[in-house]
């Protein structure tokens, strides 16, 4: 291994060395490299086990007010969890300081992480949770059995099925059967707030027991959600480490920066908006009613409109 090169002096007022004076980058500075973050030994181990062996999430994203929901509530139950700023995170982050955060990060509490750079130490607290993203530890916790006590998995299938939309398959059950608002709901589950990685054609139990919570408006513990997340993929070889955008903001916040050409930013492709409404064959009516359009035949989320009927005429 080569030496490493010393550019943490790089770029503000700050920068000025003296003795027993550790250098703090400014807001103004750019470009940190990995050598820069990493002390030695850290630095050894990101190159074994993170450089080339972990990849980074895509970003996925919402824009919320892109998606018209007259006579529905995703707006609402989105908002009632506080989840709306987090789905709508789409900031460019630098691949390049997202692996170093993951390979060196400790978990302090269940929603408490410190990263000890060379540099800077960073760290999420509840308090960041709050700033960050306007998120708190009120809430249920996903993982403790009671708090499905009432959920009932056949149920809740029919609840969310499309009325006479085929036959429900319990070990199949896929998006495309699904109900407007409960498809665009699990399209911000599986993709944003559970950062799954693949199978996103097909629902699980998982999938469900979420996308349940949410329509019941029980309030979930996100941060506590989150961080489990986070840990659970950053020691999963398999899994891309989860929410970037999220941990570009908690690095800025922290002065750890980057420029923008080193940025990777999420694609239109990567969001739910309503060009994707549309490729998922929702229509609007004249009248505002919303339909599926199955091949010309259309249905809407509680009545079967027979094969030939103009949608027009149905009321």
């Amino acid at each position: 291994m080569g030496p490493r090169k010393d550019t943490t002096t790089r770029g503000g007022a700050n920068s000025k060395r003296g003795k027993g004076r550790s250098t703090i980058p400014t807001t103004q500075q750019v470009g940190i490299l990995v050598q820069d973050l990493l002390h030695a030994e850290d630095y050894d181990r990101y190159i074994e086990k993170f450089q080339s062996i972990k990849d980074v999430s895509p970003q996925f994203y919402c824009s919320l007010w892109d998606i018209e929901c007259t006579g529905f509530d995703f707006h609402e139950l989105l908002r009632f969890q506080n989840l709306g700023t987090f789905v709508e995170l789409k900031k460019g982050y630098d691949e390049s300081q997202i692996k170093p955060l993951y390979c060196n990060v400790e978990r302090q509490d269940s929603v408490s992480f410190e990263c000890a750079f060379k540099i800077v130490r960073v760290s999420l607290n509840l308090e960041k949770w709050n700033t960050l993203v306007q998120l708190d530890c009120s809430g249920v916790d996903i993982e403790v059995k009671d708090t499905f006590t009432n959920y009932n998995k056949i149920d809740f299938v029919k609840s969310v099925s499309k009325t006479g939309f085929g036959e429900l398959s319990f070990s199949n059950f896929s998006p495309l059967q699904l109900k407007y608002v409960d498809r665009l709901l699990h399209w911000v589950v599986v993709k944003i707030i559970m950062c799954k990685q693949h199978n996103y054609g097909r629902i699980d139990d998982y999938d469900l027991s979420i996308i349940w919570l949410l329509k019941n408006k029980i309030k979930v513990n996100w941060p506590l959600f989150f961080s489990n997340r986070m840990i659970s993929y950053k020691n999963d070889s398999k899994r891309k480490l989860p929410y970037p955008s999220f941990i570009s903001r908690l690095l800025k916040v922290d002065r750890v920066t980057s420029v923008n050409t080193l940025l990777t930013k999420p694609s239109e492709v990567s969001g739910l908006d309503a060009k994707v409404v549309q490729k998922m064959h929702y229509v609007k009516e004249s009248k505002g009613n919303w339909y599926y359009d199955d091949n010309g035949v259309w249905y809407n989320d509680f009545i079967v409109v027979a094969e030939g009927t103009d949608p027009e005429s149905v009321i």
